[in-house]
């Protein structure tokens, strides 16, 4: 925006031109520019002020000033008529909304001033010549995808085993994919470094569900003391991932896992990598953007079960779905008995959620993995040592 006025002295007269301007360069960085323009063939016998406020929803966050100087061999300002003030300014410092820049000038000469007919005098600092210019910066938002709804856990990986042909094929992707985008409703194309993490999750001995080895019955050795059996039920794996970079993962606690992208990006897809038919998790994600920290949302939640349990039992709501419904608890054995037994002697000694974890068995001659009915049989198991 643009304001000019004149004013007149025994000097000699003097005109005044002000712009200003709130421009953004990058999605985390403004300039607010003001400038003060004096003509007039007697203008470098006067001083220009000029002072920059910068507003962010009404409420002031910045401010600076500039003047002439004179140079002592001449005695005339020196900035040929034209003085130029910029601010840098940084959102993720300052915050968010509707930036506003109230750009002010006075200008200033020793001789004496005659009375003019328009106001204001150029001279009076509390009438200063005066404009605006606003400029809205929304906030970016990270947005992070909710695990598949028909997501059950899989073992995968070195020592796993696939599923039975009798409980159909293992899928073809048993690790769940995420991805977390940046976004901003003005447009603006902001990127970071963002962190994937895991929490709470199933398999350690620090674990609030110990879920040792990858089954119910099945272990990595035939002990189950082997090193994978005491490990987390979800992890991140570098191997695994597709095509994003990523840094080395870390792991905080036992519990808990960590994995960011190597350099700042709008998106990143990051594989969780599945070692257990029984594992649970919780997925969040941050966004780090210069000094700023965004969480990331789920719709609007601020994270995502693996695998979605609405109740919080441990075992997949795709699952209880196809098999009695999501009120049962965890722990029933409430299988019948064999007909004409009047009921007597319900269950088989398995857990609903034993047999959501399944079992590791012998098919075909191979070993597989089978989820039972929880509901309807009761299951028996012989083992061949041979």
């Amino acid at each position: 925006m643009t304001a000019q006025t004149s004013e007149f002295c025994l000097g000699g007269a003097v005109a005044v031109q002000l712009e200003a301007s709130v421009v953004r360069t990058s999605p985390n960085e403004l300039f607010v520019t003001a400038t003060s323009t004096k003509s007039g063939p007697y203008a470098s016998l006067w001083q220009q002020v000029v002072f920059v406020e910068v507003y962010l929803n009404d409420i002031f966050v910045a401010g600076d000033a500039m003047g002439e100087d004179i140079d002592p061999d001449t005695g005339v300002y020196s900035t040929a008529g034209v003085l130029t003030l910029s601010m840098p300014l940084r959102p993720t410092q300052l915050g968010f909304g509707n930036y506003r820049a109230v750009a002010k000038t006075f200008v200033w000469s020793p001789g004496p001033c005659v009375e003019q007919p328009y106001p204001p005098d150029l001279r009076d600092q509390d009438n200063p010549v005066e404009v605006s210019s606003s400029l809205a910066v929304a906030a970016p938002v990270l947005n992070l995808t909710a695990t598949p709804s028909s997501y059950i856990p899989m073992a995968n990986g070195a020592g796993s085993i696939p599923g039975c042909p009798v409980n159909g094929a293992a899928p073809s992707s048993p690790n769940p994919t995420y991805t977390a985008s940046l976004s901003a409703s003005d447009g603006a194309g902001w990127e970071g470094v963002i962190t994937f993490k895991l929490s709470g999750i199933s398999g350690t001995t620090s674990s609030a569900i110990r879920n040792r080895g990858y089954s119910t019955n099945g272990c990595f050795n035939p002990t189950c003391d082997a090193a994978l059996d005491d490990s987390p039920d979800f992890d991140f794996l570098l191997a695994d991932q597709a095509s994003q970079a990523f840094a080395a993962p870390v792991h905080p606690d036992p519990v808990t896992a960590q994995m960011a992208t190597s350099n700042p990006a709008a998106s990143a897809t990051a594989v969780v990598s599945s070692r257990d038919f029984g594992g649970v998790a919780t997925l969040s994600a941050e966004v780090a953007i210069d000094e700023m920290t965004i969480q990331a949302k789920v719709g609007q939640d601020a994270s995502t079960s693996i695998p979605l349990d609405e109740n919080g039992n441990g075992i997949a709501d795709a699952w209880e779905d196809s098999n009695g419904g999501r009120s049962i608890p965890a722990g029933e054995d409430l299988e019948p008995g064999a007909p004409g037994s009047d009921n007597l002697h319900k269950g088989d000694g398995y857990s609903r959620h034993d047999e959501y974890r399944g079992f590791a068995v012998k098919a075909g001659g191979s070993l597989c993995h089978v989820r039972t009915d929880p509901r309807n049989k009761q299951d028996l198991f012989f083992w061949d040592q041979d």
